[in-house]
């Protein structure tokens, strides 16, 4: 849903996506995490124009959090591996 002050507004993913963890992008749009419905990981963008993108990733984000005055963000999450799991800090743009 996107609220413009006035009404909302539904807004549809374009994907058959679970999403979970939201964050600003710093432009207007936003970033989330999802998961397939085959159960893989994505991190997706939908921008200020609303145009969608998505990525899939090999670790599951638990948190996201956009760099306050820049359009960086960070993520935290874990990366199974076959002895257990290893803590992700996962990082996009610079700051």
């Amino acid at each position: 849903m996107h609220f413009n002050g006035t009404q909302w507004t539904r807004i549809r993913i374009p994907w058959k996506i679970v999403p979970d963890r939201i964050a600003a992008d710093g432009r207007g749009g936003l970033w989330l995490t999802a998961v397939g419905l085959t159960g893989q990981p994505f991190v997706v963008h939908r921008t200020a124009t609303g145009r969608w993108s998505r990525t899939p990733i090999s670790t599951f984000l638990f948190g996201l959090a956009l760099i306050p005055a820049t359009s960086s963000l960070w993520g935290v999450g874990s990366a199974t591996k076959r002895t257990g799991a290893d803590a992700v800090i996962w990082a996009y743009g610079t700051v």
